[in-house]
């Protein structure tokens, strides 16, 4: 097929409709704003954690993820490296790796293309990669069957 050539589709506008039709542009701005000001509120209240209250919420997230996902010989798992008090879920990376499961970081290789995973383990070298955030220093790409990602509110 020629489409797989070229490397995804165009972009979904779907979030230009309500119930098939058009939003109009004060509502949409309208939406931009309510959207920034919620994720600075909620930033602002991640950031206000003491560390206790950040291990506690990080240990009670891990919990959660080890009754509900169970890593296996071969899974592949994205997750990510925790940054401006994200939940800290490395113990539980430690554990899925233990366990078989291959552990991935995204990476960005290229301004506007697709995130790449690149495997990560316990120990391995990092480097900083964009935003300073680390990143495996080598490694396979793969494509995760799952994919863990730090939602500021939903």
């Amino acid at each position: 097929m020629e489409d797989d050539d070229i490397g995804g589709a165009e972009p979904c506008l779907a979030h230009l409709l309500v119930d098939g039709h058009p939003v109009d542009p004060e509502t949409l701005r309208d939406v931009a704003r309510f959207r920034t000001a919620e994720r600075a509120r909620l930033m602002k209240a991640r950031q206000k954690l003491s560390v206790a209250e950040h291990a506690a919420a990080s240990a009670k997230l891990t919990a959660m993820l080890e009754t509900r996902i169970s890593s296996q010989q071969g899974m592949r798992i994205a997750v990510y490296w925790p940054i401006r008090a994200e939940p800290d879920l490395r113990d539980w990376m430690a554990k899925a790796h233990t366990a078989g499961a291959a552990i991935l970081l995204p990476v960005v290789t290229e301004k506007h293309a697709p995130l790449s995973f690149r495997s990560w383990q316990p120990g391995c070298a990092m480097c900083c990669g964009v935003w300073n955030i680390p990143v495996p220093a080598s490694g396979a790409e793969a494509v995760p069957d799952l994919v863990i990602s730090p939602l500021l509110g939903v």
